[in-house]
């Protein structure tokens, strides 16, 4: 595989939270774009699943109390480890 000098074998952990009623957002979409890129995780060396997240909430536009709570929940299992 060809890399730039600069080029790390770290992958950025991506969180998306969506809310099933907001018209202004496209949580189906968002869902299928983390699946598509999965795999670019995989070529790098880490595991796609563990390190993009996602929830979906039953409310609109916003951010809410539990999308904090997701995101941390998530953070504190995925983020940081070895």
């Amino acid at each position: 595989m060809l890399r730039s000098p600069g080029f790390q074998r770290q992958a950025l952990p991506i969180y998306v939270a969506s809310a099933s009623e907001d018209l202004w957002a496209d949580p189906t979409g968002e869902g299928l774009a983390l699946e598509a890129a999965a795999p670019a995780w995989d070529v790098i060396g880490a595991s796609g699943r563990s390190v993009l997240g996602w929830h979906v909430r039953d409310v609109g536009h916003g951010i809410h109390r539990d999308d904090w709570e997701s995101f941390l929940d998530w953070a504190s299992a995925h983020v940081g480890r070895a």
